[in-house]
């Protein structure tokens, strides 16, 4: 179904792409390429399709997602406004925002024309500063430094330094080197983990 949506030869296009940066490691090139590619290959293609194939998607791949997530979301959901941010477009970060009870996002955007894909981006965050330039207008409602973030990703490095506490979940290359480096939080993948949470927040 996936790749029914997508144009002939995109799919292979991304694999290729994923291979590279397996091999580099250089994130930032590989996001941009990867939604760029990934845009250029839905163009024609209806919202509605695109969504209602995401929300397949996620529902197939849910038990990928961190088994603590629903249950850390749970936790904080009292004392905290929950946002997710990603550089996944907004069909992909809708979906999963579905799945966790989550309904505010920060998230690349695909152009639109008439519910069909143009085929070029509206938003690519794809670099660590795009993330925190458009968290930025999220943070002037609140306070950044009682503020927290988890992130598994160098994407996620900026947006980590912009608030009080920081969560590294099964961090990453350059991001797992300026955690241990600085003494973040480091969560292992233990279900029961998210309960000391509340014990480590600003």
């Amino acid at each position: 179904q996936e790749e029914n949506l997508l144009s002939s030869g995109t799919a292979e296009k991304i694999q290729k792409i994923f291979s590279e940066y397996k091999q580099t490691g250089e994130y930032e090139t590989f996001v941009n390429r990867f939604l760029t590619q990934w845009v250029e290959g839905l163009k024609g293609q209806s919202i509605i399709s695109v969504k209602r194939v995401a929300a397949q998607i996620v529902q197939e791949q849910k038990h990928k997602i961190f088994p603590y997530v629903n249950k850390t979301i749970q936790n904080l959901r009292a004392n905290y406004d929950i946002c997710l941010v990603t550089a996944e477009p907004d069909f992909v970060a809708e979906a999963i925002g579905q799945e966790l009870g989550v309904s505010t996002y920060i998230s690349s955007t695909f152009e639109l024309d008439g519910g069909l894909y143009t085929g070029q981006p509206s938003i690519l965050l794809a670099s660590r500063q795009q993330k925190k330039e458009n968290l930025r207008e999220l943070l002037l409602n609140y306070d950044p430094q009682k503020s927290i973030a988890f992130g598994d990703s160098p994407g996620d490095i900026d947006m980590l330094l912009t608030v009080g506490g920081k969560f590294c979940v099964n961090p990453r290359n350059e991001l797992e080197e300026l955690a241990q480096k600085n003494g973040w939080n480091i969560d292992p993948q233990n279900p029961d983990e998210y309960l000391l949470i509340r014990e480590r927040l600003p």
